[in-house]
Order: C-alpha cells, then structure tokens, then sequence
C-alpha cells in the first residue's frame, strides 16, 4: 500500500475549504469521472468503454473539520482521511490529506510516487491554487 500525506495552507476559511474537498464531483482525475451513491460515491475509469468502478463509503463526516472515505472497490483500496483546520495566523486554513491506497500488481514506490502527484495536483486544483499541471507543488509528508 502507498501511504501519502500532503499538507496545504490556503485563503480559503475552514468551512469553504471543507465544502471544495467534499464536493465529489468537482475531484478531477484523469479518465474518471465521479458519482455520488447512497453511501459515498463511486468513481468510474475508464476509457474507450473499457473501465472499472471504485465505490467509496463515507463513514465519517464531522463538517468543517474533517471526513474518512474507506475505498471498497476491486482495483483500488484503502482509506482517505481528510482534515481542515482554521490558520493559525491570518485566517485562512490549512488542509490535511491522508491517504493509504493499493493498486494491484503496482510496486509500492510506484504507488507512492503516482498516488502523491495524482493528489497534490487534486488538492492544488479543489483548493483552486494549481497554476500548472507540470509543476510539482511542495508539500509536507
């Protein structure tokens, strides 16, 4: 399993930061697209017809601080804890992303390191602070 941990300071105050992170639709990875169910949502990759389906439960959900997703699907599985917290100066806020997932048949190096960039870039994009998809943000963890 690839472990990653990313840290954001932001403008955006708690509650605005809170509702970007959890607005499941607006989570762009490449070739998904985002789908809320019953329990959480599911994300469906895939291309030219080809794909499969990541169904993710929400079992904790405490607004504006802090929402834990257990990934359930066949391809992709682990958890994702995210955490928001008020600035400790100058308003604002600073985000918090755990995430521990598996893809099968992945060495786990090549977990971390797609896993990481795959989630700075999705945090920088719901944060609205990602300038460029080539750059490669700084983060913490």
């Amino acid at each position: 399993m690839a472990y990653v941990e990313i840290r954001r300071a932001t403008p955006l105050s708690p509650e605005e930061a809170f509702a970007r992170l959890t607005d499941w639709e607006a989570h762009r990875v490449p070739f998904t697209k985002i789908r809320r169910t019953r329990d959480g949502f599911t994300a469906r990759t895939g291309i030219f017809g080809l794909g499969f389906d990541d169904p993710m439960e929400i079992v904790r959900f405490e607004p504006p601080r802090r929402v834990k997703i257990i990934k359930r699907g066949r391809v992709v599985r682990g958890w994702a804890l995210l955490e928001v917290e008020p600035a400790s100066e100058g308003g604002g806020s600073t985000v918090l992303w755990k995430e521990d997932m598996s893809f099968p048949f992945t060495p786990t190096l090549i977990e971390r390191i797609g896993a990481r960039w795959m989630l700075e870039h999705l945090l920088d994009g719901l944060l609205g602070s990602n300038e460029s998809w080539l750059r490669s943000p700084r983060s913490s963890g």
